[in-house]
């Protein structure tokens, strides 16, 4: 199964979504995640993710909207 989305989907997670999300995730955080996907999709990486001792998805759903 090949899963994409799209930019405007994560750009709107970050600006908006993931505030109504409980957890703890900084703005660093977010920047490092964000363009370490980023790298992975240049590099047609692909596979799964996974997060363990996820609280509320927070990080997992930003993940997910990596998935390429």
């Amino acid at each position: 199964m090949n899963l994409r989305f799209s930019d405007q989907k994560r750009k709107h997670y970050l600006k908006k979504g993931i505030n109504s999300v409980a957890g703890w995730l900084t703005i660093a955080d977010k920047f490092l995640i964000s363009s370490l996907c980023g790298i992975q999709t240049e590099l047609d990486f692909t596979g799964s993710i996974g997060e363990i001792g996820v609280y509320h998805g927070k990080l997992f759903i930003l993940l997910y909207l990596n998935l390429h």
